[in-house]
């Protein structure tokens, strides 16, 4: 049940059909937004980001984002972003 919750809190609908998937069936977006319902899973107070929209489309890096930024502030965590893109650091940034 907890699985399934947290899978929701980062939109991966529904729960339980993607809980059922082998990491190679997800898209990329998919990955990172499990990878981040496992930083809440174990209350991680700092996630640290490197590259994590580097190989998503452009929709689904807005996504993404959008996501981290709200995890952010929702579940109080530090973030450490690494990346080369300048456009998504700016957006990150505080």
């Amino acid at each position: 049940e907890r699985v399934y919750d947290l899978l929701e809190q980062v939109g991966l609908i529904p729960p339980k059909e993607t809980a059922q998937k082998f990491p190679h069936q997800l898209s990329g977006g998919q990955r990172q937004r499990v990878n981040l319902a496992r930083n809440i899973a174990v209350g991680a107070e700092v996630v640290l980001a490197d590259e994590p929209t580097s190989m998503l489309d452009v929709s689904i890096r807005a996504g993404v984002l959008n996501l981290m930024e709200e995890m952010k502030f929702e579940k109080q965590m530090s973030l450490l972003y690494i990346t080369h893109d300048i456009a998504t650091a700016r957006y990150i940034a505080e």
